[in-house]
């Protein structure tokens, strides 16, 4: 029970060590080793307190301490140093600490009516765009939380198939990227909300292999395309505005062409259950959660579409479910 109530203040720990670059300022120091007493200096910190976090990152193994100081676990060192890395989860942790996290306060409401308290007052992401800083960690954790998936579509979707590949809440277009470095001959499109564009330009740093359209799914027309993908989009909505976005989807794919969905759904042997992924999204939304291939295939059906399959994702344990719109 203790190691329970601690998870959380651990987590606090890493939280406050990535916001004021520790791991990075290791890393910095000549061969990758530094004393408690330089990072304080280099840093600005409080040298008690920080004495006490080292103590705490050295019992996770996050840090390495040694004759000679300390230097970054092997996991500080994949994960937690070069943010140019597709590994890269400081950006994930920063958006967990100031968002995601704070949400599940609302758990008990949840439980008791369904809905978080700030449903009724706006979108989770009315607030996260309106912070620069925190749709940048938003959405480069969402490009670290993807890294393995997008080799896993590369690799087993033919889209030597397509001349056109629009993704439906594709973000800062991490899925395009991979796909027209191996199938240049692809035009592909990001279709996002206005505030995401700054943030998809400056992934983009002038590059045109995949270009932007920005609007609203439930407002506005998706650009016609003969593939699209929706890739942990659906798990935002409840099933009525999951069905009005595959509707969407049909309506812009030319026929013959087809949808490609992914997120982490769970599946009728109950082997493939992800209960805290799903309360996740059931406190940071509005009637969001992990749906079952059953659901999602069910609303496929009753867009139209024809030729469902679906696969398993491994090692980041997300489902892929393919459709096609009928010529």
């Amino acid at each position: 029970m203790r190691s329970i109530i601690a998870g959380a203040w651990k987590f606090e720990v890493l939280a406050a060590a990535v916001d004021v670059g520790l791991f990075k300022a290791v890393a910095r120091r000549e061969g990758g080793v530094a004393s408690v007493e330089q990072l304080a200096a280099t840093l600005d910190l409080d040298q008690p307190t920080l004495e006490d976090v080292v103590s705490v990152l050295v019992d996770l193994g996050l840090l390495v301490a040694t004759e000679a100081g300390l230097t970054c676990g092997d996991q500080a060192r994949r994960l937690l140093v070069d943010s140019s890395s597709p590994e890269y989860l400081g950006d994930y942790v920063a958006f967990c600490h100031r968002s995601f996290n704070p949400s599940w306060r609302d758990l008990a409401a949840v439980l008791r009516h369904g809905t978080p308290r700030t449903a009724e007052v706006e979108s989770p992401y009315d607030s996260l765009y309106r912070s620069e800083d925190l749709a940048a960690a938003f959405l480069g954790g969402m490009e670290s939380a993807t890294g393995q998936l997008v080799e896993h579509l590369v690799r087993e979707v033919d889209w030597n198939r397509y001349e056109r590949v629009v993704d439906v809440g594709g973000a800062t277009g991490d899925v395009l990227w991979g796909i027209t470095r191996r199938h240049p001959h692809v035009d592909a499109v990001v279709f996002d909300l206005p505030a995401v564009e700054p943030h998809f330009q400056r992934r983009a740093d002038g590059a045109t292999d995949v270009g932007f359209v920005s609007g609203d799914v439930f407002v506005d027309p998706l650009p016609p395309a003969d593939a699209m993908v929706v890739g942990h989009v659906l798990h935002n909505w409840d099933a009525e505005a999951s069905r009005q976005i595959l509707d969407a989807v049909r309506v812009a794919l030319t026929p013959g062409g087809t949808v490609y969905v992914y997120d982490q759904m769970t599946t009728g042997s109950g082997t493939r259950r992800r209960p805290l992924s799903s309360l996740g999204m059931r406190v940071w939304t509005a009637g969001g959660a992990e749906y079952s291939v059953e659901q999602c295939l069910g609303w496929l059906e009753e867009a139209g579409f024809v030729d469902l399959a679906w696969q398993e994702v491994d090692p980041t344990g997300d489902v892929l479910v393919s459709a096609t719109k009928p010529r």
